[in-house]
């Protein structure tokens, strides 16, 4: 009996994970590549949810393929797959296109709705930011190159410097190092969101 309704369990379940599978890879698939993390959401399922609504739409049934007088045949569900991975990757290289800025500059003055600071601030993607952060409670500033952050308004949000320089400034704009480790580039440092005054991109 057990073993009869495991096998029309087994039948029935693709039926209900095809209804937010693909949606879900294609959300996945973006935020992978854009670098964000993603969270788990009753909205995040909701979307996931929309998407494959739309994607079973699009996809009537399985695909027939003829290669070289071989006829191929590949089942929808796996069509569907392959559908929800293509679109999350190409909306997230979309997402960081030069076209994608100018026409949201066409729409609005700026595009900042949605990105960190640092997306803002950072022209080339593929330098690292050197920042100078002066903290609150110590008269410390320190510069380095940003090579992480969480941002993340769950999660006590943090940036990491690396290669980084310690020092005091007084008020004639004279410095007094007291680290140095410029020329170290594995040497870390974190630096949590609330312990920071001011953030500033040389």
């Amino acid at each position: 009996m057990i073993m009869k309704d495991l096998l029309e369990l087994a039948k029935i379940l693709p039926n209900y994970i095809i209804l937010f599978c693909p949606g879900y890879l294609t959300i996945y698939m973006y935020y992978f590549f854009c670098g964000k993390k993603m969270k788990d959401t009753q909205w995040i399922l909701a979307k996931a949810i929309c998407l494959s609504y739309v994607y079973l739409n699009i996809v009537s049934g399985d695909m027939k393929i003829h290669i070289r007088k071989l006829e191929w045949c590949i089942s929808r569900t796996l069509c569907l797959l392959v559908l929800g991975i293509l679109i999350g990757i190409v909306a997230s290289k979309i997402h960081d296109s030069d076209f994608y800025n100018k026409i949201l500059e066409t729409i609005k003055e700026d595009r900042s709705f949605g990105r960190s600071e640092f997306d803002v601030i950072c022209d080339d993607k593929t330098r690292s930011m050197w920042l100078k952060v002066h903290l609150k409670e110590e008269q410390i500033i320190y510069e380095g190159s940003l090579r992480a952050e969480e941002l993340n308004e769950e999660t006590r949000k943090y940036i990491v410097l690396g290669g980084y320089r310690k020092y005091i400034q007084n008020s004639n704009g004279k410095i007094k190092y007291l680290e140095n480790h410029e020329k170290q580039e594995n040497r870390m440092l974190v630096i949590y969101y609330d312990e920071i005054q001011m953030i500033e991109k040389l």
